[in-house]
């Protein structure tokens, strides 16, 4: 019943199943859009918990539906693995989680994984490149999606089709009602105007202007954080007023 009830409440599963107690209001948000959104835009200032989001969500979709391949990737790799590390962090402080893997998440050179048992599938960390179109994730996240240029065409030429095969096809029959199918996440602070991160949102913008609802942009910034506690504001607010005006405006807003 609670895996059911996870399914359409993701926050339930997000503190019944990986042990995920504090979340703010604002968070729930994040999750419960990224959720239910085929193709999300994380837009978001550090320190309001994007990429712990971005984790709770990538992890629940493996532990509740079949045969969910995720793959993380970002323009530097590091950033990538660290997104994978957070999920670890899910993963060791939720028994549930571990019981739905085989054995503990694994590190190489060429990716960071987590295999799952059974009919679960697998989360993979590995480099942005042409190579990904083998690998066939379900859902697929481009972390700092802002800070590569040229990465429109990577992604709409090597990423994006792999978003277009049905999950009927992948699980051999029929899905869950809650299963919106496999997802394309983009997650990044801000960037300058004319870059490709830029023409992203123009683009969900036009979007949703038309009612597309498969687009969504879920953007807070550092005051979100401050409002519910999660930081020192007087901590926060110098580093904020250090800050260059471009940092600033990438960083914060």
């Amino acid at each position: 019943k609670l895996l059911e009830i996870s399914r359409h409440y993701p926050v339930i599963g997000a503190k019944k199943l990986l042990n995920v107690h504090n979340i703010p209001a604002y968070q729930q948000d994040m999750i419960r859009r990224g959720w239910k959104t085929k193709y999300p835009l994380y837009l978001s200032s550090r320190r309001t918990g994007k990429g712990l989001c971005t984790a709770i969500i990538l992890s629940l979709k493996f532990l509740l539906y079949k045969n969910v391949d995720v793959g993380i990737t970002a323009p530097v790799y590091r950033q990538a693995k660290t997104l994978f590390g957070q999920i670890e962090d899910l993963w060791e402080q939720s028994p549930f989680f571990q019981s739905k893997t085989d054995g503990q998440p694994k590190h190489s050179t060429s990716a960071f994984r987590i295999e799952g048992r059974g009919d679960r599938g697998i989360i993979m960390a590995v480099p942005l490149s042409e190579n990904i179109r083998s690998l066939g994730f379900s859902i697929v996240v481009v972390d700092e999606y802002g800070f590569k240029p040229g990465i429109n065409r990577i992604v709409s030429k090597v990423i994006k089709p792999m978003i277009f095969t049905k999950r009927e096809t992948r699980v051999g029959g029929e899905t869950h009602p809650t299963d919106i199918g496999n997802q394309l996440f983009m997650v990044s602070t801000a960037n300058y105007e004319g870059s490709d991160l830029h023409e992203q949102v123009l683009k969900y913008e036009e979007k949703m202007k038309e009612g597309n609802d498969k687009y969504d942009i879920i953007s807070y910034d550092y005051r979100d954080s401050l409002d519910a506690g999660l930081f020192e504001e007087d901590v926060v607010l110098e580093e904020y007023e250090k800050a260059d005006s471009i940092t600033r405006k990438t960083e914060f807003l």
